[in-house]
């Protein structure tokens, strides 16, 4: 974090911010709107996400984990110093132990695993 150049902060604050939401909402907006075989990738995204909740929300109860900023005193919240009421935000929708597995990770790959699918009919979609 020491080497970290604060002009980098706000940039990948805002794509975190914006970026993470922006994915998990234009997935099924995508393929809400598109025609044909009626709507299978939707349906193929919507269960994914179900599923990566189910067993978050199973690991969340089973294993009580840390992640290192909460752990460790030299490691910070960069995004909280550049745009303090995210705190906020993530406090309201997480606890400081749920991190195992990461829902992030997991679902960022639930929406490339079905844009990878789903890249002939929407082509456009898969680079985003």
């Amino acid at each position: 974090q020491d080497v970290t150049p604060e002009a980098t902060l706000e940039f990948f604050t805002v794509s975190y911010m914006v970026g993470f939401a922006f994915l998990l909402v234009a997935g099924p907006i995508t393929y809400f709107l598109s025609a044909g075989r009626r709507q299978r990738h939707l349906k193929e995204l919507l269960v994914a996400y179900m599923l990566n909740y189910a067993v978050g929300t199973v690991c969340y109860t089973l294993f009580i984990s840390y992640g290192p900023r909460n752990h460790l005193e030299t490691v910070s919240g960069l995004m909280y110093r550049v745009y303090p009421q995210t705190q906020d935000l993530t406090a309201a929708v997480a606890s400081n132990t749920n991190v195992f597995p990461s829902l992030h990770t997991s679902l960022s790959v639930a929406v490339i695993a079905v844009a990878w699918r789903s890249r002939r009919t929407h082509p456009r979609w898969t680079p985003v």
